[in-house]
C-alpha cells in the first residue's frame, strides 16, 4: 500500500471523526438546553399550585403539609401573619373555629418566570360555616395578590395580599 494513500486515508478518517464529535457536541449541548427549558415551571404550574394550595386548606389538611411551601419570613397581610410561627397558630385557630370552608377559584392570572419570581392574582369566592353558631355562614369575595419564587420547581410563599380594589382579572 502507498504511504501517501495511506496517509489520506487516515487524514479522512480523522476529519471525519472531528466533524462527527463537532456535531455531535454542539446536539449535546442543545438537548441539554431543551431538558432545561422542560424542567422550567410553566404559568399552569403555578395556577395548579394556587388551586391545590386551597384544596389543601378545603381538606384541613395537616400544617406539616402546607409550611414546606412558604419561606421563612412569609407575609399574608389579610391575615395578619409575617412569618411562619404565626401561620401555625392561624391555621390552628382556622382549624378551630370553621366547620367547613371551600374556595371558589373564579380566574387565576400569573405573570413573572421561574428566574424572575412570580405574580399571581386570585379572585375567589369563599363559602364557610362556622363552630361558632352566631358567626353562621359566611360567603365572601377576595382577591389576592400572591409573589412566589421558584428554585429547582419548588414553589414557596412569599408574600399574599389581600386587595379591597382589585385589578382586572382575565
Amino acid at each position: 500500500m502507498n504511504i501517501k494513500y495511506f496517509a489520506k486515508i487516515i487524514t479522512i478518517f480523522f476529519l471525519s471523526f472531528l466533524c462527527a464529535n463537532i456535531s455531535y457536541a454542539g446536539d449535546k449541548e442543545k438537548t441539554k438546553e431543551r431538558k432545561q427549558e422542560r424542567r422550567q415551571l410553566s404559568p399552569n404550574d403555578i395556577k395548579a399550585f394556587i388551586f391545590q394550595w386551597y384544596a389543601n386548606i378545603d381538606h384541613r389538611r395537616a400544617k406539616r403539609d402546607l409550611l414546606p411551601y412558604m419561606t421563612e419570613n412569609v407575609r399574608i397581610t389579610g391575615r395578619g401573619i409575617y412569618k411562619k410561627s404565626e401561620f401555625r397558630k392561624w391555621y390552628r385557630e382556622y382549624k378551630k373555629s370553621v366547620v367547613k370552608g371551600k374556595h371558589y377559584i373564579q380566574s387565576i392570572q400569573v405573570d413573572g418566570s421561574e428566574d424572575q419570581g412570580w405574580m399571581v392574582f386570585v379572585n375567589y369566592r369563599w363559602v364557610a360555616e362556622f363552630e361558632d353558631v352566631e358567626k353562621g355562614t359566611l360567603d365572601e369575595q377576595y382577591y389576592e395578590e400572591w409573589v412566589l419564587e421558584s428554585k429547582h420547581r419548588q414553589i414557596r410563599i412569599y408574600q399574599v395580599n389581600t386587595l379591597n380594589n382589585p385589578p382586572a382579572i382575565k
